[in-house]
């Protein structure tokens, strides 16, 4: 989880040392390096890494080129909805959504909570999609930066935690249910 964060952490590191612009490059470059990392490594490539390095390089470029903040700020809220539209999806495509596929081998719960953990990852995603929009138009350049490095990853946290007692809940009915 932590290799989720640097990208984040050394642009908002360069941004407090310089300005959007070159924390926009640094940005940019440092998910290259973890798609590039996580292939040497794996020898996989990682669609999280992929997609969120993919929009950045999309997003940042307009940034550079355009000369408009606008850009990378509103990167996150399209990785969001892109995340929630997955999500959603892979409840209609296959026989599991999404996150039974990324969890069930770690974790035992009945069919119907894997699928409200979906939903409840996709609904999370969406508002965190818009909670990024109202700050990135409501408030200062610095202010969103330290939302985003700071509020979403606390946000992330708690929702996290929350998610782990509901989880904890449907563990034990799901034990209960196969005589474990």
């Amino acid at each position: 989880m932590l290799i989720d964060y640097l990208p984040l952490i050394a642009f908002a590191g360069t941004y407090y040392a310089t300005d959007i612009y070159i924390a926009t490059g640094v940005l940019m470059a440092a998910l290259v390096i973890v798609v590039a990392g996580y292939w040497l490594i794996k020898r996989e490539l990682h669609k999280m890494h992929a997609a969120t390095a993919a929009l950045a390089l999309v997003f940042g470029t307009l940034t550079l080129v355009i000369h408009d903040p606008v850009f990378i700020k509103v990167k996150p809220t399209v990785l969001y909805a892109l995340f929630a539209v997955v999500l959603i999806a892979s409840g209609f495509i296959g026989d599991k959504p999404l996150m039974q596929r990324a969890l069930e081998s770690q974790i035992k719960l009945p069919a119907r909570a894997w699928q409200r953990l979906n939903l409840i990852w996709a609904a999370f995603f969406a508002f965190c999609g818009a909670l990024n929009l109202y700050v990135a138009y409501s408030f200062s350049e610095a202010t969103w930066v330290n939302f985003k490095l700071f509020g979403m990853l606390g946000l992330t946290l708690v929702f996290v935690l929350i998610q782990g007692v509901y989880l904890a809940r449907h563990m034990e009915e799901s034990t209960t249910e196969t005589g474990q």
